[in-house]
């Protein structure tokens, strides 16, 4: 039940606090349970940076939780906060997690030939002083000039700030090449499928078969 608020409310302490004092009312002596959060508080809108992050995160339940409202039809805003319709919304979240796949994929191989296989190791990416300590003194000073003069780099027209490409190190130790390049080859077939009556059947399995168990965890 307490993962469901977060996961509902996000970072918002002044609402958190007025929803724990209703959800304490309504149950009295009672504990809290999963179903008095899902009928009493209703989700915040989605973002499509919330689910930018699942992805990047490999985070399979949050990912999940947010395909699940956008398909039910709550609100989800783009990057300018508007709310994105919902005739293109699947489209919208294709194209995101399209694009970052080919990023993912683009930065593991940069990282194993400019620095080291070893430089993607996940327990040494998530580690909470790996960015200050080892990407920043280590790794980009090789990366962002090397990135910068390749012109078929998949970043848009300039090549990723160092937060942004410490952000893509990260999220591409927690994929393995072939699950990246799978899930772009099967990228083709989803899209055709969007276009049916029920995109989110297409696009949902999907993404979550790609996120599913983190890479490393019973693969090498």
């Amino acid at each position: 039940a307490e993962r469901l608020l977060f996961e509902r409310l996000g970072f918002a302490p002044r609402r958190l606090v007025q929803e724990v004092g209703k959800l304490r009312s309504a149950a009295g002596d009672a504990p809290v349970t999963v179903d008095l959060v899902e009928r009493l508080i209703l989700p915040s809108d989605g973002t499509i940076t919330q689910i930018q992050d699942a992805l990047l995160a490999r985070d399979a339940i949050a990912l999940a939780a947010r395909l699940s409202e956008a398909a039910r039809g709550l609100p989800v805003r783009g990057w300018d906060g508007a709310r994105i319709p919902d005739a293109i919304l699947p489209t919208r979240i294709f194209g995101i997690a399209f694009d970052l796949f080919h990023r993912l994929l683009y930065t593991r191989c940069a990282v194993r030939r400019l620095v080291s296989p070893a430089a993607l190791d996940p327990q040494r990416t998530q580690a909470p002083r790996w960015y200050p300590q080892v990407f920043k003194r280590q790794m980009e000073p090789t990366l962002s000039p090397a990135i910068a003069g390749d012109p078929g780099h998949p970043f848009g027209r300039k090549a990723p700030s160092p937060f942004l490409l410490g952000n893509m190190v990260r999220g591409a130790s927690l994929y393995g090449e072939a699950e990246l390049v799978a899930a772009l080859a099967e990228a083709t077939t989803v899209e055709r499928r969007l276009r049916r009556s029920r995109p989110f059947e297409a696009l949902s399995p999907w993404l979550l078969s790609v996120v599913g168990v983190r890479y490393g965890a019973t693969a090498p």
